[in-house]
């Protein structure tokens, strides 16, 4: 079965608490690539940043934005891609730039 092109137009990153092994809270980063659309499907979709597939991703209701978290920062220049299994997948090619992962904020 081919795949299907699915448009991405952009990605950010930020620093975030989240849940830890035990229950400690880790620092991790929470990556959200912007796009036209991304299917409600009940196959999850994949959010890739070079070999690292993120945890907990999730589509915003108005399924502009998907966001997924990565317990350890990914690879400059690594590309990013979301995928549907088999049927439909999109890629930034060299998107991820560790310098504009936004910070936590002062205070966490």
């Amino acid at each position: 079965m081919a795949r299907h092109v699915l448009e991405l137009s952009g990605v950010e990153a930020e620093f975030v608490l989240y849940p830890g092994e035990a229950e400690d809270v880790v620092e991790a980063v929470r990556v959200t690539v912007h796009g036209p659309t991304f299917p409600q499907r009940a196959l999850v979709p994949e959010l890739i940043v070079g070999r690292a597939e993120a945890e907990r991703v999730s589509i915003a209701p108005d399924g502009r934005t998907i966001r997924g978290y990565f317990r350890m920062q990914p690879a400059e220049g690594a590309s990013v891609t979301v995928r549907y299994g088999n049927s439909l997948e999109g890629t930034l090619r060299k998107a991820f730039r560790r310098r504009s992962v936004r910070p936590l904020p002062k205070g966490c």
